[in-house]
């Protein structure tokens, strides 16, 4: 499917992006349909492009979320923090955009952000797997020597065919891979108990117990987040 997007590459968030200070002193900026209402202060080297969505008869969606009911915050690599609001995650660009109007997205230049954290999902920037350059992944947990990550990705469901209706839509389809991060090496990942207690090493039998107790899944990511703050407490 082709699709037409009009670009526009600007400079150091003008124009579409307020940028002010929050009570705690963090660095903030909120998405306004106000134009030219920039601070004097701007985070370095933030470009970012406008993008036009071309209208789509692919069923579904690309984005992670549902809705756009969210707010992010995006850190530097000098550990500069933006809160953005209306941020979604488009997994077929591997990059994260926030809608300004009905038909249009703010796509993010993320090359100078090494981490983004969303509706309590923790994303950073890693080496591509067997390939050159940087994506996103997911971080569902984080101990001192690992990182356990999952990567998302979009692929097209043909529509199937009906006698009666005809060839029906096409539908996006998210689906995700997990992997493990150690001492700069990817490797993927199966999901399950059996993998994780693995990865897990010497405190496997610990977190085994802790997982018992608290009634904790191997196979949902809320629960091994819950183990991976545990392990970080008994190492």
């Amino acid at each position: 499917m082709k699709k037409i997007f009009f670009i526009v590459l600007v400079s150091v968030m003008s124009s579409v992006v307020m940028f002010s200070q929050d009570d705690a002193g963090g660095d903030t900026f909120r998405n306004t349909l106000n134009l030219g209402q920039v601070s004097n202060e701007q985070p370095a080297n933030a470009t970012f492009a406008i993008s036009y969505i071309a209208p789509s008869s692919i069923d579904g969606s690309k984005y992670l979320y549902d809705d756009w009911k969210n707010v992010g915050v995006l850190e530097t690599g000098k550990n500069k923090k933006y809160r953005i609001e209306n941020l979604n995650y488009d997994v077929e660009r591997d990059a994260f955009v926030s809608k300004i109007s009905k038909d249009s997205v703010l796509v993010f230049n993320t090359v100078n952000f090494k981490k983004i954290v969303i509706n309590n999902k923790n994303f950073k920037v890693v080496d591509k797997v067997n390939e050159n350059g940087m994506m996103f992944m997911e971080v569902v947990g984080e101990a001192d020597s690992f990182s356990l990550l999952k990567d998302y990705k979009l692929t097209i469901r043909e529509g199937v065919f009906s006698p009666t209706k005809g060839k029906g839509n096409d539908e996006y389809v998210i689906s995700y891979k997990y992997y493990v991060q150690r001492n700069g090496q990817i490797t993927a990942i199966k999901f399950k108990k059996s993998e994780l207690l693995k990865i897990f090493g010497s405190k496997a039998d610990q977190i085994k117990s802790f997982a018992k107790k608290n009634r904790l899944s191997f196979n949902k990511d809320k629960d091994v987040k819950r183990m991976f703050l545990y392990l970080n407490k008994i190492s």
